[in-house]
């Protein structure tokens, strides 16, 4: 982990596109035997960031990977679904309920990225009832509009595969009410410019989603 760690922060840092490809290298080296590449998702989910190279990045690293096994693609699941599970220990005095901001939006990046490159078979193993319903509960209840419109993205790339796509509209939410519900929420009000900008790409997606998806 710590290896994986040091070489995803020096991708990060790099600018010499020698140095950039070397780091890549190294981190592409590693997704091809099973046990690096779960450590490698599991990792990244902690340090992904917000520039738009790491998103980058993270696409060309799965792209360039051995094609996981069903085994490989639920034991990913399993362990994204342990980095989201509520934390339970003090804080500062207080306890925090669940996993922060960045965490929730990196799993459903992860999620969106491999649902796209595996749609099909093993796309079934990674889409467990758990996932579902973790993506499902993000899109409809988070507090951040960047979980949703992640999640809602997640949803959409594991719906390309038809079985997920039935499990979503079988879950029991009704989900062209849930973005119709969605879509009615997001009037433009006070807040900072980053958030009405997650705002307006949330409305997009939801809309896309109710005449595209679902």
């Amino acid at each position: 982990k710590t290896y994986i760690r040091s070489a995803w922060k020096n991708l990060n840092s790099l600018s010499e596109l020698d140095e950039l490809a070397e780091a890549l290298d190294a981190l592409i080296s590693m997704s091809h035997e099973e046990n690096e590449f779960i450590e490698l998702i599991t990792v990244i989910v902690d340090v992904l960031s917000e520039a738009p190279m790491a998103s980058a990045f993270l696409c060309h690293i799965i792209d360039s990977a051995a094609l996981p096994s069903k085994e490989t693609s639920h034991k990913i699941t399993t362990r994204l679904l342990q980095k989201l599970k509520p934390d339970h220990w003090p804080l500062g005095g207080i306890y925090r309920t669940k996993p922060k901001k960045r965490t929730r939006v990196n799993a459903a990046i992860i999620w969106s990225v491999l649902a796209e490159k595996l749609a099909g078979e093993i796309s079934l193993s990674l889409f467990t009832d758990n996932v579902c319903n973790t993506l499902l509960d993000y899109l409809q209840s988070d507090p951040d509009f960047s979980v949703r419109l992640f999640a809602l993205i997640a949803l959409e790339k594991f719906a390309m595969t038809g079985q997920n796509k039935n499990k979503i509209i079988t879950s029991g939410r009704d989900m062209q009410k849930t973005l119709q519900n969605i879509a009615e929420e997001l009037h433009p009000g006070e807040s900072s410019t980053d958030d009405m900008n997650r705002r307006r790409q949330l409305k997009f997606c939801v809309e896309w989603a109710m005449k595209n998806t679902f």
